[in-house]
């Protein structure tokens, strides 16, 4: 009678070999690239099961080659990111992979160890990073070389990334005030705010606008309370006559302490627009943070990497937003 030979399991490969299952896994898996095993290590193993005769499972094999068509959104925070700038976000996220038969999943891997049960899930394809993410789990996903892009958050090691054209947006804003006859401007942000990459871009952004404008633009590290009752005192760089807040909230909270002056004795500017500042009295001119577009550059950048029609970019792509005039900036009072 004939038997069957037994088929050579990953199991019985990794006890002959005397290494551990999940070693023999990496070695034999169809994606080498996203595990940190030595090549050596890998070579060996690899000879090691050819010379046993290891075969793959094609079921298996076939499961790890597919696609899902699962996109996902990871951020480090339990709440999607819904509201205020982000409110276009998931709209132009979903639109994007729409089109091209993909799905967006939110996958708030709150800790870095939440990345190991996602990678063996192979629950997702590729992912859009969002803030806050720590650096070591961004660390991880480029050691192991995953399909990822950054999308609103700066980022030192190896990954694409879609932001704002922090630099274009403040030049918008300053030639406006600078037209409506103000010389001395200036830029109010909160000292004690959670860091982010466009508190420094704006900073920068806004001197270098003025400079190139020919006004005095004055940084402004105060909360909003603090810095009316500066300007008040006249001790803001001999009281400046308009003021750009860094973000929606800045500008909500000096247009409530500041309204019965906005804007014919302070114009305001907010560096990013929600409809909130819309509603407001006088309505506030704000610049607007293309979140829509550069969702959907994201998701391009994303889905190129995945299919493999292009190496992972590993450049900076910013994309500018508009001025959105309303009622908040008027001429100085002479």
């Amino acid at each position: 009678m004939n038997y069957a030979r037994p088929r050579l399991t990953i199991t019985a490969l990794a006890a002959r070999l005397r290494v551990s299952k999940a070693t023999v896994s990496k070695a034999l898996s169809p994606h080498p690239d996203r595990s940190d095993l030595a090549e050596d290590t890998r070579s060996r193993i690899r000879a090691a099961a050819a010379r046993l005769g290891w075969t793959p499972d094609a079921r298996r094999a076939a499961r790890a080659r597919r696609h899902l068509g699962n996109i996902g959104l990871v951020s480090q925070r339990a709440a999607p990111h819904a509201s205020g700038v982000y409110a276009d976000m998931l709209d132009g996220l979903a639109n994007a992979l729409e089109s091209t038969g993909r799905r967006l999943l939110f996958v708030p891997a709150l800790r870095t160890a939440d990345w190991n049960r996602l990678l063996t899930d192979q629950r997702i394809d590729g992912a859009v990073l969002m803030e806050p993410l720590g650096d070591e789990l961004v660390g991880r996903i480029v050691r192991e070389r995953f399909p990822a892009v950054v999308l609103n958050l700066a980022s030192p090691l190896a990954l694409p990334q879609v932001c704002c054209d922090e630099a274009a947006n403040l030049v918008l804003a300053v030639t406006h005030l600078a037209h409506a006859g103000h010389r001395i401007i200036a830029f109010q942000h909160s000292p004690g705010r959670q860091p982010h990459y466009s508190v420094g871009e704006r900073q920068t952004a806004f001197a270098i606008a003025c400079a190139a404008a020919g006004i005095q633009g004055v940084d402004a590290p105060l909360e909003g309370i603090p810095f009316y009752r500066a300007w008040s005192a006249q001790s803001v760089a001999s009281r400046a006559t308009a003021v750009i807040a860094y973000n929606h909230g800045d500008a909500c909270e000096l247009a409530h302490i500041a309204r019965a002056d906005i804007p014919h004795r302070l114009s305001l500017v907010s560096c990013d627009d929600t409809e909130t500042l819309a509603w407001l009295t006088p309505a506030i001119t704000a610049l607007s943070v293309p979140m829509a577009k550069m969702a959907t550059i994201a998701s391009g950048l994303l889905i190129d990497e995945i299919e493999g029609r292009a190496l992972r970019n590993l450049g900076v792509t910013r994309v500018a937003g508009k001025l959105i005039i309303r009622h908040s900036v008027a001429a100085p009072l002479t």
